[in-house]
C-alpha cells in the first residue's frame, strides 16, 4: 500500500515537472505556430481550479493523501516550469559571458517559493474540505470557491479585448470537470 502511494506520489510529481517544461517550450511553440491562442496555457491560473478539484476527488484519497497530490503536483510544476527557465539563465550567461542572466535565478526562486506557498493552502484547503466530506452541504460548499475562481476567470477572458476564445474554451471544459469531479461518484473509484 505504502508502495502504491509513493507511485502515485512520484507519479503526479513527473507529470507535473514534464507539464511545467512544457509550458515553457512545446505549448507556447505549437500555440504561436498553430495560432491557437493557448500560449499561456500553464503559466496562467485557467486549468488549476479544476487540477485541484480532480486531486481532491480522484480515487476518493483520505484528506492527508489529498494534502500531499495537490503539494506534490505544484513544487514539480514550479521545478518544471521555473526550472527550465533557471537552465536557460545558466546557459544564456555562460555562451554570453554576462553574469546578469544568473538574476534570473532569484526571480524564479522567488517565484517558485509564492506558488509553493500558495500550494500549501491550497493543499489544507483539500486537506480540510475530506475532512468534511462526510457533511455533503459542507463539502459543497468548501469547494465553490473552485467554481467561483473558474467563473470568474470565464469572464475575464470573455471581456478582455479581444476575447480569449481558445482559453474561454479551456474554462468551460474545466468548469464541466469540476462540476463531474463533485458529483460523479464514479471519478472516486478511477485506477491508475
Amino acid at each position: 500500500m505504502l508502495v502504491k502511494q509513493k507511485n502515485e506520489y512520484f507519479l503526479i510529481f513527473i507529470i507535473s515537472t514534464v507539464m511545467g517544461i512544457l509550458g515553457q517550450t512545446l505549448i507556447p511553440y505549437l500555440s504561436t505556430q498553430l495560432n491557437l491562442g493557448l500560449r499561456f496555457l500553464v503559466s496562467n491560473i485557467d486549468i488549476y481550479p479544476f487540477i485541484i478539484v480532480l486531486l481532491i476527488s480522484f480515487k476518493s484519497p483520505k484528506p492527508k493523501k489529498a494534502f500531499w497530490r495537490i503539494l506534490i503536483y505544484f513544487v514539480g510544476l514550479c521545478l518544471g516550469y521555473y526550472g527550465y527557465t533557471s537552465v536557460v539563465a545558466v546557459y544564456n550567461a555562460f555562451v554570453s559571458g554576462n553574469v546578469n542572466y544568473l538574476s534570473n535565478i532569484l526571480f524564479d526562486l522567488k517565484d517558485s517559493l509564492e506558488y509553493i506557498f500558495i500550494a500549501l493552502l491550497a493543499s489544507t484547503w483539500g486537506f480540510i474540505i475530506l475532512k468534511y466530506k462526510a457533511r455533503r452541504c459542507l463539502y459543497n460548499l468548501m469547494m465553490l470557491p473552485f467554481i467561483l475562481i473558474n467563473i470568474y476567470i470565464f469572464y475575464t477572458n470573455l471581456v478582455c479585448n479581444p476575447p480569449q476564445v481558445s482559453m474561454i474554451i479551456v474554462d468551460i471544459l474545466c468548469l464541466i470537470g469540476i462540476i463531474i469531479c463533485l458529483f460523479n461518484e464514479e471519478i472516486s473509484k478511477l485506477e491508475f
